[in-house]
Protein backbone atom coordinates (compact mmCIF):
# COMPACT_ATOMS: atom_id res chain seq x y z
CA UNK A 1 0.00 0.00 0.00
CA UNK A 2 1.13 3.53 -0.76
CA UNK A 3 0.49 6.83 0.95
CA UNK A 4 1.05 9.95 -1.16
CA UNK A 5 1.30 13.50 0.16
CA UNK A 6 0.11 15.89 -2.54
CA UNK A 7 -0.05 19.64 -1.98
CA UNK A 8 -1.36 20.87 -5.33
CA UNK A 9 -0.22 24.27 -6.53
CA UNK A 10 -2.71 26.74 -7.95
CA UNK A 11 0.05 27.82 -10.34
CA UNK A 12 -1.11 25.30 -12.91
CA UNK A 13 1.15 26.68 -15.63
CA UNK A 14 4.13 25.06 -13.89
CA UNK A 15 5.01 21.78 -15.57
CA UNK A 16 5.45 19.70 -12.47
CA UNK A 17 1.84 20.41 -11.37
CA UNK A 18 0.51 18.18 -14.14
CA UNK A 19 3.30 15.65 -13.70
CA UNK A 20 2.41 15.23 -10.02
CA UNK A 21 -1.27 14.73 -10.90
CA UNK A 22 -0.38 12.12 -13.50
CA UNK A 23 1.92 10.33 -11.08
CA UNK A 24 -0.74 10.28 -8.35
CA UNK A 25 -3.25 8.88 -10.84
CA UNK A 26 -0.78 6.17 -11.82
CA UNK A 27 -0.49 4.97 -8.23
CA UNK A 28 -4.23 5.17 -7.63
CA UNK A 29 -4.90 3.14 -10.78
CA UNK A 30 -2.27 0.48 -10.13
CA UNK A 31 -1.96 0.13 -6.34
CA UNK A 32 -3.91 0.49 -3.16
CA UNK A 33 -3.12 4.15 -2.51
CA UNK A 34 -4.17 6.68 0.08
CA UNK A 35 -3.73 10.28 -1.07
CA UNK A 36 -3.37 13.00 1.54
CA UNK A 37 -4.36 15.96 -0.56
CA UNK A 38 -4.53 19.71 -0.10
CA UNK A 39 -5.00 22.50 -2.62
CA UNK A 40 -2.59 25.35 -2.11
CA UNK A 41 -4.07 28.83 -2.30
CA UNK A 42 -0.54 30.08 -2.88
CA UNK A 43 -0.45 31.62 0.56
CA UNK A 44 3.15 32.45 1.47
CA UNK A 45 4.84 29.67 3.43
CA UNK A 46 2.04 27.18 2.88
CA UNK A 47 3.19 23.66 3.67
CA UNK A 48 1.94 20.12 4.29
CA UNK A 49 3.24 18.09 7.20
CA UNK A 50 4.43 14.51 6.57
CA UNK A 51 4.50 12.64 9.89
CA UNK A 52 6.34 9.60 8.52
CA UNK A 53 9.51 11.66 8.18
CA UNK A 54 8.59 14.58 10.46
CA UNK A 55 9.03 17.04 7.60
CA UNK A 56 7.01 19.57 5.62
CA UNK A 57 6.65 19.79 1.86
CA UNK A 58 5.86 22.72 -0.39
CA UNK A 59 3.61 22.53 -3.44
CA UNK A 60 6.67 21.87 -5.62
CA UNK A 61 7.21 18.55 -3.86
CA UNK A 62 5.57 15.14 -3.70
CA UNK A 63 6.16 12.33 -1.23
CA UNK A 64 5.37 8.69 -1.98
CA UNK A 65 5.48 6.35 1.03
CA UNK A 66 5.40 2.57 0.67
CA UNK A 67 3.78 1.67 3.97
CA UNK A 68 4.52 -2.06 3.75
CA UNK A 69 8.19 -1.76 2.81
CA UNK A 70 8.75 1.47 4.79
CA UNK A 71 10.33 3.23 1.80
CA UNK A 72 10.07 6.97 1.19
CA UNK A 73 10.41 8.57 -2.24
CA UNK A 74 10.67 12.38 -2.42
CA UNK A 75 10.45 14.47 -5.61
CA UNK A 76 11.49 18.08 -5.11
CA UNK A 77 11.64 21.05 -7.45
CA UNK A 78 12.39 23.26 -4.44
CA UNK A 79 15.00 25.90 -5.25
CA UNK A 80 17.26 24.79 -2.43
CA UNK A 81 17.59 21.92 0.02
CA UNK A 82 15.01 23.46 2.36
CA UNK A 83 14.70 26.12 4.98
CA UNK A 84 14.48 25.28 8.64
CA UNK A 85 10.88 25.73 9.72
CA UNK A 86 10.36 25.43 13.45
CA UNK A 87 11.73 22.00 14.33
CA UNK A 88 11.79 20.75 10.72
CA UNK A 89 15.05 20.31 8.88
CA UNK A 90 15.62 19.43 5.24
CA UNK A 91 14.68 16.43 3.12
CA UNK A 92 18.31 15.33 3.29
CA UNK A 93 18.51 15.42 7.07
CA UNK A 94 15.16 13.69 7.49
CA UNK A 95 15.96 10.87 5.09
CA UNK A 96 19.40 10.51 6.65
CA UNK A 97 17.78 10.10 10.05
CA UNK A 98 15.64 7.26 8.67
CA UNK A 99 18.78 5.34 7.70
CA UNK A 100 17.01 3.43 4.92
CA UNK A 101 19.18 2.79 1.84
CA UNK A 102 16.05 2.21 -0.27
CA UNK A 103 14.76 5.76 0.17
CA UNK A 104 15.08 8.03 -2.88
CA UNK A 105 15.32 11.80 -3.26
CA UNK A 106 14.88 13.28 -6.74
CA UNK A 107 16.11 16.87 -7.05
CA UNK A 108 15.27 19.35 -9.79
CA UNK A 109 17.55 22.29 -9.08
CA UNK A 110 20.70 20.26 -8.60
CA UNK A 111 23.12 23.21 -8.66
CA UNK A 112 21.20 24.98 -5.87
CA UNK A 113 21.40 21.93 -3.67
CA UNK A 114 24.79 20.43 -4.42
CA UNK A 115 27.11 22.89 -6.13
CA UNK A 116 30.10 23.63 -3.89
CA UNK A 117 31.18 27.22 -4.59
CA UNK A 118 34.52 26.83 -2.82
CA UNK A 119 35.51 23.63 -4.61
CA UNK A 120 33.83 24.87 -7.82
CA UNK A 121 32.18 21.55 -8.58
CA UNK A 122 29.13 19.44 -7.89
CA UNK A 123 29.41 17.49 -4.70
CA UNK A 124 27.00 15.11 -3.02
CA UNK A 125 26.70 14.84 0.74
CA UNK A 126 27.51 11.48 2.24
CA UNK A 127 24.11 9.88 2.77
CA UNK A 128 22.69 6.43 3.32
CA UNK A 129 19.94 6.77 0.68
CA UNK A 130 19.82 7.55 -3.06
CA UNK A 131 19.92 11.09 -4.49
CA UNK A 132 19.35 11.66 -8.20
CA UNK A 133 18.70 14.60 -10.52
CA UNK A 134 15.35 14.73 -12.30
CA UNK A 135 14.25 15.30 -15.84
CA UNK A 136 12.68 18.67 -16.71
CA UNK A 137 9.39 19.49 -18.41
CA UNK A 138 7.58 22.20 -20.37
CA UNK A 139 5.13 24.81 -19.14
CA UNK A 140 1.47 23.84 -19.08
CA UNK A 141 -1.15 25.63 -21.13
CA UNK A 142 -3.37 28.02 -19.17
CA UNK A 143 -6.70 28.43 -20.92
CA UNK A 144 -9.81 26.29 -20.85
CA UNK A 145 -9.80 25.96 -24.62
CA UNK A 146 -6.28 24.59 -24.60
CA UNK A 147 -7.23 22.08 -21.91
CA UNK A 148 -9.69 20.66 -24.43
CA UNK A 149 -7.18 20.97 -27.28
CA UNK A 150 -3.66 20.67 -25.81
CA UNK A 151 -0.72 22.33 -27.51
CA UNK A 152 0.69 20.01 -30.15
CA UNK A 153 4.46 20.40 -29.88
CA UNK A 154 4.86 17.83 -32.65
CA UNK A 155 2.82 19.90 -35.08
CA UNK A 156 4.84 23.04 -34.38
CA UNK A 157 7.98 20.95 -34.86
CA UNK A 158 6.73 19.67 -38.24
CA UNK A 159 5.78 23.15 -39.42
CA UNK A 160 9.21 24.47 -38.43
CA UNK A 161 10.89 22.09 -40.86
CA UNK A 162 9.59 24.04 -43.86
CA UNK A 163 10.43 27.57 -42.69
CA UNK A 164 13.08 30.05 -43.72
CA UNK A 165 14.35 31.14 -40.34
CA UNK A 166 14.87 34.63 -39.01
CA UNK A 167 18.63 35.11 -38.78
CA UNK A 168 18.66 36.07 -35.10
CA UNK A 169 18.51 34.69 -31.60
CA UNK A 170 15.04 34.33 -30.09
CA UNK A 171 14.18 35.42 -26.56
CA UNK A 172 10.97 36.34 -24.79
CA UNK A 173 10.37 36.37 -21.06
CA UNK A 174 8.00 37.70 -18.42
CA UNK A 175 10.97 38.34 -16.11
CA UNK A 176 13.73 40.85 -16.71
CA UNK A 177 17.08 39.92 -18.23
CA UNK A 178 19.63 42.45 -19.44
CA UNK A 179 21.63 40.32 -21.88
CA UNK A 180 18.75 39.94 -24.39
CA UNK A 181 18.45 43.74 -24.40
CA UNK A 182 22.18 44.05 -25.04
CA UNK A 183 21.94 41.47 -27.83
CA UNK A 184 18.97 43.23 -29.39
CA UNK A 185 21.02 46.44 -29.49
CA UNK A 186 23.78 44.47 -31.18
CA UNK A 187 21.24 43.44 -33.83
CA UNK A 188 21.28 39.70 -33.23
CA UNK A 189 18.23 39.19 -31.00
CA UNK A 190 14.56 40.11 -31.44
CA UNK A 191 13.66 43.56 -30.08
CA UNK A 192 10.27 42.69 -28.54
CA UNK A 193 11.55 40.59 -25.66
CA UNK A 194 8.48 40.87 -23.38
CA UNK A 195 6.23 37.85 -23.76
CA UNK A 196 2.92 39.59 -24.53
CA UNK A 197 1.67 36.37 -26.16
CA UNK A 198 -0.25 33.32 -25.07
CA UNK A 199 1.80 30.15 -24.81
CA UNK A 200 0.84 28.75 -28.21
CA UNK A 201 1.67 32.00 -30.04
CA UNK A 202 4.93 32.19 -28.09
CA UNK A 203 5.95 28.78 -29.41
CA UNK A 204 4.93 29.67 -32.96
CA UNK A 205 7.02 32.84 -32.77
CA UNK A 206 10.01 30.94 -31.39
CA UNK A 207 9.81 28.39 -34.20
CA UNK A 208 10.54 31.13 -36.77
CA UNK A 209 14.09 31.74 -35.53
CA UNK A 210 17.42 30.02 -36.17
CA UNK A 211 18.48 29.68 -32.54
CA UNK A 212 16.84 30.12 -29.16
CA UNK A 213 18.64 31.92 -26.36
CA UNK A 214 18.53 30.31 -22.92
CA UNK A 215 19.45 32.14 -19.71
CA UNK A 216 19.01 30.81 -16.20
CA UNK A 217 15.84 31.52 -14.26
CA UNK A 218 15.70 31.81 -10.45
CA UNK A 219 17.78 28.67 -10.54
CA UNK A 220 19.81 27.31 -13.42
CA UNK A 221 17.17 25.28 -15.25
CA UNK A 222 14.22 26.80 -17.05
CA UNK A 223 11.16 25.52 -18.89
CA UNK A 224 12.15 27.35 -22.06
CA UNK A 225 14.99 24.91 -22.82
CA UNK A 226 12.65 21.92 -22.90
CA UNK A 227 10.14 23.88 -24.97
CA UNK A 228 12.86 24.76 -27.47
CA UNK A 229 13.77 21.08 -27.62
CA UNK A 230 10.14 20.08 -28.12
CA UNK A 231 9.69 22.29 -31.19
CA UNK A 232 13.11 21.53 -32.68
CA UNK A 233 14.67 24.93 -32.02
CA UNK A 234 18.39 24.55 -31.24
CA UNK A 235 19.23 26.65 -28.21
CA UNK A 236 22.38 28.34 -26.96
CA UNK A 237 23.43 28.85 -23.37
CA UNK A 238 26.25 28.69 -20.86
CA UNK A 239 27.11 25.13 -19.82
CA UNK A 240 25.05 23.78 -16.96
CA UNK A 241 26.76 23.53 -13.60
CA UNK A 242 24.05 21.23 -12.29
CA UNK A 243 22.77 17.88 -13.47
CA UNK A 244 19.92 16.54 -15.57
CA UNK A 245 18.81 12.94 -15.69
CA UNK A 246 19.89 11.92 -18.25
CA UNK A 247 22.54 14.60 -18.80
CA UNK A 248 22.18 17.35 -21.38
CA UNK A 249 25.52 17.40 -23.20
CA UNK A 250 27.16 20.65 -24.40
CA UNK A 251 27.43 20.96 -28.19
CA UNK A 252 25.35 17.80 -28.53
CA UNK A 253 21.98 18.72 -27.04
CA UNK A 254 22.58 22.47 -26.96
CA UNK A 255 25.02 25.06 -28.32
CA UNK A 256 27.52 25.72 -25.56
CA UNK A 257 28.92 29.18 -24.79
CA UNK A 258 31.97 27.90 -22.97
CA UNK A 259 32.92 29.97 -19.92
CA UNK A 260 36.64 29.21 -20.19
CA UNK A 261 36.82 30.08 -23.86
CA UNK A 262 35.18 33.48 -23.36
CA UNK A 263 36.68 34.30 -19.97
CA UNK A 264 33.34 34.20 -18.14
CA UNK A 265 34.83 33.03 -14.88
CA UNK A 266 33.77 35.14 -11.90
CA UNK A 267 35.70 34.41 -8.73
CA UNK A 268 32.57 32.94 -7.19
CA UNK A 269 29.98 31.54 -9.61
CA UNK A 270 26.30 31.56 -8.83
CA UNK A 271 23.11 31.44 -10.86
CA UNK A 272 22.50 35.13 -10.24
CA UNK A 273 25.70 35.99 -12.11
CA UNK A 274 24.49 34.05 -15.16
CA UNK A 275 21.15 35.84 -14.95
CA UNK A 276 22.66 39.32 -14.62
CA UNK A 277 25.24 38.73 -17.34
CA UNK A 278 27.02 41.82 -18.67
CA UNK A 279 28.72 43.21 -21.76
CA UNK A 280 31.26 40.38 -21.71
CA UNK A 281 28.45 37.81 -21.61
CA UNK A 282 26.62 39.53 -24.48
CA UNK A 283 29.80 39.56 -26.56
CA UNK A 284 30.28 35.85 -25.88
CA UNK A 285 26.71 35.07 -26.95
CA UNK A 286 27.20 37.21 -30.06
CA UNK A 287 30.49 35.57 -31.02
CA UNK A 288 29.11 32.06 -30.59
CA UNK A 289 25.93 32.89 -32.51
CA UNK A 290 27.85 34.34 -35.45
CA UNK A 291 30.16 31.33 -35.38
CA UNK A 292 27.38 28.72 -35.76
CA UNK A 293 24.37 30.47 -37.29
CA UNK A 294 25.17 29.48 -40.89
CA UNK A 295 26.36 25.98 -40.05
CA UNK A 296 23.17 24.19 -41.04
CA UNK A 297 24.64 20.74 -40.44
CA UNK A 298 25.62 21.61 -36.85
CA UNK A 299 22.30 23.31 -36.03
CA UNK A 300 20.39 20.34 -37.41
CA UNK A 301 22.58 17.99 -35.37
CA UNK A 302 21.84 19.92 -32.17
CA UNK A 303 18.12 20.23 -32.91
CA UNK A 304 17.73 16.53 -33.72
CA UNK A 305 19.59 15.37 -30.62
CA UNK A 306 17.61 17.70 -28.38
CA UNK A 307 14.33 16.70 -29.98
CA UNK A 308 15.19 13.01 -29.51
CA UNK A 309 15.91 13.69 -25.82
CA UNK A 310 12.55 15.43 -25.41
CA UNK A 311 10.62 12.62 -27.07
CA UNK A 312 12.43 9.95 -25.08
CA UNK A 313 12.27 11.48 -21.60
CA UNK A 314 10.00 14.56 -21.42
CA UNK A 315 7.06 13.97 -23.75
CA UNK A 316 3.73 13.44 -21.90
CA UNK A 317 3.45 9.98 -23.42
CA UNK A 318 6.62 8.75 -21.67
CA UNK A 319 7.43 11.07 -18.78
CA UNK A 320 5.64 9.15 -16.01
CA UNK A 321 7.32 5.90 -17.03
CA UNK A 322 10.72 7.62 -17.04
CA UNK A 323 10.02 9.24 -13.69
CA UNK A 324 9.04 5.87 -12.22
CA UNK A 325 12.38 4.50 -13.40
CA UNK A 326 14.18 7.24 -11.48
CA UNK A 327 12.05 6.43 -8.45
CA UNK A 328 13.05 2.77 -8.89
CA UNK A 329 9.42 1.70 -9.03
CA UNK A 330 9.81 -0.09 -12.38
Amino acid sequence: MFKIYHLESRQNHLGWVTVFKELVDYYKNNYTTEVIYKYSDNVPDEFMYVPEIDWVIQDCELIIYNTEADIVKVISWREGPGWKIDQFGTAITKLQERNNPNDVLLVGHWESWFYDYKQKKNILPKVNFKIKPTTWYTFNHLTYELELFPIDFDQIYKERQNKIFIDKLFWKSSTEREDPVRLAKLGICNLDIDVGLDFYDYLLEASKYKIGLAISSNCEKCYREIEYMAIGLPFMRLPYKGEFSPPLIPDYHYISVDRDRYGLKPEIWNTRKDIEGGDDYAEAYKHRFLEVKDNKEFLTFIANNAREYYKKYCDPSVRIKELLKLLEEI
